[in-house]
């Protein structure tokens, strides 16, 4: 899917902002992705892909839950969000989701009671695993409401809440931008369960909501961090230190991939712009043949590294087209 898509999503409702995020981190960890509306959903189709997101997706129903279960049993990486399988239908709550066995979690109440505060609660690391950006050295805050729920007994609380000093209302308020965090409310905010060969993750909060809303900019670095521990191989992925400034759409063919990238430093800078590194590209297979086909003919080399292909790309000052010829197919 071509990135300068996103931009053209407008008049969000709270899903569509929340698939909006979840499209915005997986091109900014600059892996391919693509959307799978429900109807279209089948065992073949998710055995095509090695992770699933479902960015605060009120309504799972049955069908769906049985297809979501197989995926992350034969082995699928499954992150989900907020109050996914929450809500029936007729728009009537649940008590928990309705994927709470897959999740690992259990009850589920939704606390609005902060929303005053622009935040809800904050985020404190359990020690149960190493977090990158502010989760590694502070207490970052999470969106508008969160879920109180628990830990299923083979699950993990990776992150837990704590709650701000004070509730803002009419009665109660601070001469600063939210109050500090207070005590600690002892519930998961990122819950880990093993699921079969699979593993599902669980943000009790609006995780991709946030990352689209760009309240705070922690949401990248936390993704990226869960792609690492879910030890995730994407069929092809464009290592850049500069991702907010590299674009990159993926499109596969047969036998081929075509990567588009595109600087944005133009945009930014009003026009003003200079090369940047298009940094590597990496497929865990063997490819045939790699060359540049815009803006100038350019052959590239593919070295072995770790099992996987490797090609070092060239500058670009605004965009270029690689195309990458590939001996095998592979799942995304």
């Amino acid at each position: 899917m071509n990135p300068d898509a996103i931009l053209r999503m407008k008049r969000h409702n709270p899903h569509q902002n929340a698939v909006l995020g979840a499209m915005q981190l997986c091109e900014h960890a600059k892996i391919p992705y693509s959307i799978l509306p429900e109807q279209s959903l089948t065992e073949e189709l998710l055995g095509e892909y090695s992770l699933l997101l479902l960015p605060e997706v009120y309504v799972i129903e049955e069908k769906t839950c049985a297809l979501l279960e197989r995926f992350v049993e034969q082995g699928g990486i499954l992150i989900s969000s907020g109050q996914s399988g929450l809500w029936n239908r007729d728009s009537t709550r649940r008590s928990k989701s309705s994927i709470a066995h897959l999740l690992g979690t259990g009850k589920s109440v939704i606390h609005e009671e902060y929303a005053a505060n622009r935040w809800s609660a904050y985020l404190k690391n359990t020690g149960k695993t190493s977090f990158h950006g502010l989760l590694s050295c502070t207490t970052p805050p999470v969106s508008e409401h969160f879920i109180e729920t628990d830990c299923q007994e083979d699950a993990a609380s990776l992150l837990e809440f704590l709650l701000p000093c004070v509730a803002c209302d009419f009665d109660h308020w601070v001469n600063w931008w939210s109050p500090p965090p207070g005590q600690a409310f002892h519930h998961p905010a990122l819950v880990r369960r093993p699921y079969g060969r699979g593993t599902s993750y669980y943000f009790a909060f609006d995780f991709f909501t946030m990352a689209s809303l760009n309240s705070f900019q922690y949401p990248k670095e936390l993704f990226a961090d869960l792609l690492a521990l879910s030890e995730l191989a994407p069929a092809i992925r464009n290592r850049t230190e500069i991702p907010d400034i590299l674009r990159t759409a993926y499109f596969e063919t047969e036998d081929s991939y075509i990567v588009h990238q595109i600087s944005m430093l133009a945009k930014q800078f009003h026009g003003n712009s200079s090369p940047v590194s298009g940094g590597l590209l990496e497929i865990p297979e063997p490819v045939t043949e790699a060359r540049v086909v815009y803006p100038f003919p350019m052959e590239l080399s593919a070295e072995q590294e770790n099992g996987c292909s490797v090609i070092r790309l060239p500058d670009l000052s605004l965009q270029q087209i690689i195309l990458v010829k590939k001996s095998l197919s592979k799942r995304r």
